[in-house]
């Protein structure tokens, strides 16, 4: 509830200032989202075969969500919307607030079907807006297709990662998702994991991590804090993918050591050691892990319970050479 005073030009105002109290009492009757409906405006943008199947736009599904990203009860009825937009395909529905899945499809020339997966993710609806206010966000949601690729090649330096080489995990924190990935496509060497993603701008940062098949040879690499606009186009990321290099780290042989990758903001996990820790009899102890080559975002923490020794804390340097030592 809100009440208002008037005030006049001769710096009287109506709160008993020599004249009588006069006042508007405004109340704001609030009920949640889920109870009411919102006519929701999906925009779809082209897909990685927009130039040769026709010109035709993706289309989307939309199902309930749990809030964990699974489909609830039946699939939601989305049809053609009376407003449109040059390069993007738009939808529309009308839902409840609360979270949703959503699901995007290609036009398959040689089946005359939209069959070929885009992939999606889990998005709330009416949608957080990007602080800038680019367009997106509330009932007006832009879907751009973002296909991600390493330019890395493999050890023999002549071949790229293909299909069977790597993997993409796309992670929404303010969506709480991983977003689904599509079918994998090859361009121009490359091969590209596309996701039809919810371009929020700063309303739904990302991250993206690159995970190779051969974990004795190469190494996970990360990519946060990740943003996507508004476009009717393609959007590409491209990250390497580097070689694992050991880490030799010797220590108090009573003091407890703890290797952390920060794989976000918010999220550290500590790594487990490739060669578990060995006592090498002059009261040290020493143990060998498997680290990113070029990466710069893990951190240690050396503690002694018997507090012989100050604990330390700090940022492990990149290191670009086969194999290197921490000695504290």
């Amino acid at each position: 509830m809100y009440r208002f005073y008037a005030k006049d030009d001769f710096g009287g105002d109506s709160r008993g200032n020599g004249e009588e109290k006069t006042y508007w009492t405004l109340t704001l009757h609030v009920d949640k989202a889920e109870n009411l409906d919102f006519d929701v405006n999906f925009y779809i943008g082209r897909d990685q075969n927009y130039k040769t199947n026709g010109s035709k736009l993706p289309i989307i599904k939309l199902w309930k969500s749990d809030g964990k990203s699974n489909k609830v009860g039946d699939e939601i009825t989305v049809t053609d919307a009376e407003d449109t937009k040059s390069g993007y395909n738009c939808m529309k529905a009308t839902v409840k607030g609360g979270w949703y899945v959503y699901e995007g499809f290609g036009w398959n020339t040689e089946t005359e079907a939209y069959d070929i997966p885009l992939g999606g993710m889990q998005i709330k609806l009416p949608a957080d807006s990007n602080v800038d206010g680019a367009a997106a966000g509330g009932t007006e949601i832009y879907l751009s297709l973002l296909s991600i690729y390493t330019t890395s090649k493999m050890a023999d330096g002549k071949s790229y990662f293909g299909e069977k080489d790597f993997t993409v995990r796309v992670s929404c924190p303010i969506m709480q998702c991983d977003a689904v990935m599509g079918a994998p496509y090859t361009e121009r060497g490359y091969t590209y994991y596309p996701t039809l993603f919810y371009a929020g701008g700063n309303a739904c940062l990302f991250n993206v991590y690159y995970n190779p098949t051969d974990t004795e040879t190469y190494i996970f690499s990360q990519q946060i804090n990740q943003t996507l606009g508004a476009t009717s186009n393609v959007a590409t990321k491209s990250g390497k993918i580097e070689t694992a290099v050991q880490l030799t780290v010797t220590v108090p042989e009573t003091a407890d050591f703890g290797l952390y990758f920060q794989f976000n903001n918010f999220y550290t996990a500590q790594q487990k050691t490739l060669v578990d820790w060995k006592d090498n009899g002059d009261n040290t102890k020493t143990a060998v892990y498997a680290v990113s080559k070029k990466n710069g975002n893990y951190t240690w923490r050396l503690t002694d319970p018997s507090g012989q020794y100050v604990t330390k804390a700090y940022w492990l340097a990149e290191q670009h050479g086969e194999g290197y030592g921490l000695q504290l």
